[in-house]
């Protein structure tokens, strides 16, 4: 009853952090591209798709390795202290790092640098993002703590956005509001890591650091190439094509996306509980995660038949008349929520939680070679459709793939009792 208990709490907390992400947004959503226009919208998402790259540079895959390193030394206060220090101090390097690199790209080309003001502020979400310290929260399966008053910090920034932004040319107020509600969680989340439970700052040892850069590799190298089938849909567009038509392809795939991320808090409740009940049993883990993979995987394919049949329905309401073009998007990308919820469960569940994180690294650094080329010929053809048809053919791969091999490691979903230890 503790364990389930814990479960319930943990993900109605990451339900509602979820909210604050991506569904909290919805409620300004149809105001804002309503009142800036598709050209304008279509800007920002290029300028949010280009530092998405150093988002997922700075996580350094933490978000899955650190958050079960957490999990497994959290009654150890030394150790976690160690651990906690270590990641903070990786990801201030990765900070600098990805500055330097923004600011050589945004001053060193004309496509960059007419709007370098842009892409300064919409940086500001890689700092914000990196102090919120989810991969702790989520590893101490304590994430009531850092939900309320993350959620009141974004709230208040995104109801701004209906005084701040009336016309097109408040675009950049959109930009600035969004990454003020980062940096606030950011420094929500620090404090509450060290003062509530009591964290120390340290300077870990370059032992502590090596072993965290290690332990995170492969799941960075992972992310990091799967950010390129994620991320590069909407940057490629915008390389190839108008900021018009970016606006359409970016506003059909966040009103998706919003949706698939309603499923994101029962994910990543189950990876810590997960992580811990691989290392006493890996039969009970796998029949744990067979059951997850049954009740989510009809749920999400109702929800993704429902998105593609009442897709015209969804951009009256939520894109008016000027999206009419963000329809057949919608249409192509509705298997998102239920083909990326299959490919979570395969690869990051079970995969990394089962120690073949490296294993999983090389079906996303494959899959990422193939979406570039993939992504380039379709946009070329078919424009923003193109992009959301490579979004959907990268995903299939990515998930059959993940199939393939927890089969191949004897780690069989249809038969998990059969699994010993």
């Amino acid at each position: 009853m503790a364990i389930k208990k814990k479960l319930i709490e943990n993900f109605t907390s990451l339900s509602v952090l979820q909210a604050s992400k991506y569904v909290l947004p919805m409620i300004t959503f149809p105001y804002l591209v309503r009142v800036i226009g598709p050209e304008k919208f279509g800007l920002i998402s290029f300028a949010q798709a280009f530092v998405m790259y150093f988002m997922i540079l700075t996580d350094y895959g933490f978000n899955l390795s650190a958050t079960r390193r957490v999990a497994i030394h959290r009654e150890d206060r030394q150790k976690l202290s160690e651990i906690f220090s270590a990641v903070l101090v990786i990801e201030l390097g990765l900070i600098l790092l990805s500055l330097v690199l923004l600011m050589s790209v945004v001053f060193g080309f004309e496509r960059f640098r007419q709007d370098w003001l842009l892409y300064l502020w919409t940086f500001g979400i890689v700092p914000g993002n990196v102090f919120s310290l989810i991969w702790f929260f989520q590893g101490m399966e304590k994430m009531k703590f850092i939900t309320a008053l993350n959620l009141f910090s974004k709230t208040i920034f995104l109801v701004s956005i209906f005084i701040w932004v009336r016309q097109p040319s408040d675009y950049l107020n959109a930009a600035i509001l969004y990454t003020l509600g980062y940096f606030a969680s950011g420094a929500i989340g620090l404090w509450l890591a060290v003062k509530r439970f009591k964290v120390g700052v340290i300077w870990p040892g370059w032992t502590a650091i090596n072993t965290e850069l290690v332990e995170g590799y492969h799941v960075f190298i992972a992310s990091i190439s799967a950010s390129i089938y994620t991320s590069s849909s909407v940057f490629i567009l915008g390389l190839m094509s108008s900021n018009t038509i970016v606006g359409y392809y970016s506003a059909g795939e966040k009103i998706v996306k919003a949706v698939q991320a309603l499923f994101n808090p029962v994910s990543q409740s189950i990876f810590p509980h997960l992580s811990q009940l691989a290392q006493k049993s890996k039969s009970e883990a796998l029949a744990f995660a067979r059951k997850a993979t049954l009740m989510s995987g009809w749920f999400l394919f109702l929800v993704s038949c429902l998105i593609f049949f009442f897709a015209p329905q969804i951009v009256a309401v939520a894109l008016g008349g000027k999206y009419l073009s963000a329809v057949p998007v919608i249409r192509i990308l509705s298997a998102l929520p239920f083909i990326a919820n299959m490919g979570n469960i395969f690869g990051t569940q079970i995969l990394i939680n089962f120690d073949y994180a490296r294993v999983a690294s090389r079906v996303a650094i494959v899959s990422s070679l193939l979406n570039i080329p993939l992504v380039i010929g379709l946009v070329y053809l078919y424009q923003a459709n193109g992009a959301a048809g490579a979004m959907i053919i990268t995903e299939v791969f990515v998930a059959v793939a993940y199939l393939y091999l927890i089969e191949r490691k004897g780690l069989s979903l249809r038969r998990p009792e059969r699994l010993s230890g």
